[in-house]
């Protein structure tokens, strides 16, 4: 039996379609030993695929991993009610939209995404699957497109694009009365279809420009420079692995949300992660736990952390250090990665930055994101200072 609609919007698209998928660098952290080998496969994989070593253009079902691009939409969803079969779009999970009466009574005061919303509800019929809910963010509609005579431009969030209007996107553009990417599709009992892809099950029409979010491993944008910056990453990270005690990942697996706390924290200062830093930040963090409520709780909580720390302080050493050489090595993949979609550049108040970054889909574990963590930061701050969603 199928659950009640509500539910399963507000409880399993909610839950499964957004989930956040973790930093290929964050995988030892999380996983341990195991984390290691799935960091250093995806990461590789991507490399051999970007050196021109499988011959398909597109990712194929021989390569491991596939890459698709992450883009700053406005999130929808949308598809058959799984009932009642009437199409619907969503920004809010919560409040599903069957008519256009249900966009104005809904998302009245809100005219930008209303307008989107109507847009949605009027044109995405025209080229969705008769059976499926689905998931993704708007980029564009005709009310909300601008730019000049070579190139549009929109900023459906944080980010603006601007799309060369002689490339193929933007040929698209200019006869689509909206855009959008679908990363996700669910099947009726509400869970992610592996394998999807919306260029296979979606129907072609002018209408909708379903922008391609699977990116091509083109050989010509991965330059030898990039390639021997990748190996060097990847060696010196192999080093400081195995310099590392068989248990030292397990032994500091206590740190590694806390870990993962600092590692932001020094994304947006700007610094070098380093263990006495941690300790004090660990320091930090007890201060902040603690005028939240019980304080001697929140003190010795992380009075203890920072003990633990302290004894070992080699693990962690060599952990920030490992951390820090895939991080480099994931960044140098991103930066040829960057520049495998002809015709688009990227911006936020008027300042050039790369796409947000992309999701790994890997055969032998889990998605993954490929984010430059700095260009992340930019974007995050971005939107909490327009309010933006």
């Amino acid at each position: 039996m199928l659950k009640d609609f509500q539910t399963f919007l507000k409880e399993d698209l909610i839950q499964e379609g957004v989930k956040e998928h973790p930093h290929v660098e964050d995988l030892p952290n999380i996983h341990g030993n195991e984390g290691v080998g799935h960091a250093a496969t995806v990461l590789n994989d991507i490399h051999v695929q970007l050196s021109g070593k499988t011959k398909e253009k597109f990712n194929a079902p021989k390569a491991k991993s596939k890459v698709h691009e992450k883009f700053d939409g406005v999130p929808i969803v949308f598809g058959k009610h799984p009932r009642t079969k009437k199409f619907f779009v969503a920004h809010d999970p919560k409040l599903p939209n069957f008519s256009h009466t249900d966009i104005k009574g809904n998302h009245g005061e809100d005219f930008s995404l209303a307008t989107k919303l109507h847009h949605a509800l009027e044109h995405l019929p025209k080229v969705t699957p008769k059976k499926g809910v689905f998931q993704g963010d708007l980029l564009y509609d005709k009310d909300h497109l601008g730019g000049s005579s070579k190139h549009h431009e929109f900023t459906p969030n944080a980010i603006t694009y601007k799309v060369d209007k002689n490339s193929e996107d933007g040929k698209k553009i200019s006869r689509a009365h909206i855009g959008l990417t679908v990363h996700t599709k669910f099947d009726n009992k509400s869970a992610p279809v592996k394998g999807f892809d919306p260029h296979k099950e979606f129907i072609p029409h002018e209408d909708v420009h379903v922008v391609h979010h699977q990116v091509p491993m083109n050989p010509e944008v991965y330059t030898a420079k990039h390639r021997s910056e990748f190996t060097n990453h990847i060696q010196n990270a192999s080093l400081k692995y195995a310099k590392m005690k068989p248990e030292a990942l397990e032994d500091i697996k206590n740190h590694a949300p806390h870990i993962d706390n600092y590692i932001n924290h020094t994304i947006r200062g700007n610094k070098t992660p380093d263990v006495k830093d941690y300790i004090s930040h660990l320091g930090n963090q007890g201060q902040k736990e603690g005028m939240k409520g019980d304080k001697a709780k929140a003190y010795q909580k992380y009075a203890n952390l920072a003990q633990d720390a302290q004894t070992k302080q080699s693990h962690l050493k060599l952990n920030f250090e490992m951390h820090r050489d895939l991080q480099k090595a994931k960044n140098t993949l991103i930066d040829a990665l960057s520049t495998n979609r002809p015709g688009w550049s990227y911006a936020i108040n008027k300042k050039k930055i790369g796409p947000v970054g992309y999701t790994v889909h890997h055969d032998d574990g889990d998605p993954v994101k490929l984010e430059n963590r700095k260009t992340a930061e930019k974007i995050n701050t971005e939107m909490k200072r327009y309010g933006r969603k």
